[in-house]
């Protein structure tokens, strides 16, 4: 049973009754195929959804604010795209997302377009990105000091030199 709140107002004038939802209650599933090993599952809870979302916002992590525009490459079936749209949403962030537009002259247009902050994607997005900016340099009015997390695995340290001088800042999430 949920509980009432009077004055809040859906739809056709209605009284909304939230309901009332354990906190460790399941509010999403994630599956693997299983490429790196066998298939195996996740299920994530209200409680712990939230406490990363808060995380996320803090300074020593992503420094998410509501002054940032995201663009989230990582999809939600990888981990829940890092929990980061939650946390954008939590925050207001404003939130870009490619759908099936991942090459990397349409991300650094969206990133440019956009301006984006905080872009999240795995070393193979980057590396195609890391190029595309090498060649033409100029052609991309990027953010400076736009981050990019990057997760799923270890960035070689050229990579992270190679933005650096691109003016962009990789935020490692690689653990």
């Amino acid at each position: 049973m949920g509980r009432e709140l009077r004055g809040v107002h859906c739809g056709k004038g209605e009284d909304y009754v939230y309901p009332e939802i354990d906190e460790n209650a399941a509010c999403g599933m994630c599956y693997t195929s299983g490429t790196t090993g066998r298939p195996k599952g996740v299920v994530y809870g209200h409680r712990s959804t939230v406490l990363h979302s808060i995380a996320i916002t803090i300074p020593d992590c992503l420094a998410l604010t509501v002054h940032d525009a995201v663009l989230a490459v990582t999809p939600m079936f990888h981990a829940n795209s890092w929990g980061v749209p939650y946390a954008a949403a939590m925050i207001g962030a404003n939130q870009v997302f490619p759908g099936p537009h991942l090459g990397a002259e349409d991300l650094l247009d969206l990133m440019a377009s956009e301006g984006i902050t905080l872009a999240l994607g795995v070393p193979t997005i980057w590396m195609m990105i890391q190029q595309a900016l090498d060649a033409t340099p100029t052609r991309w009015a990027l953010r400076k000091g736009m981050r990019m997390m990057v997760g799923g695995a270890a960035v070689p340290p050229a990579m992270i030199r190679a933005f650096d001088r691109h003016g962009l800042t990789i935020k490692h999430g690689w653990a």
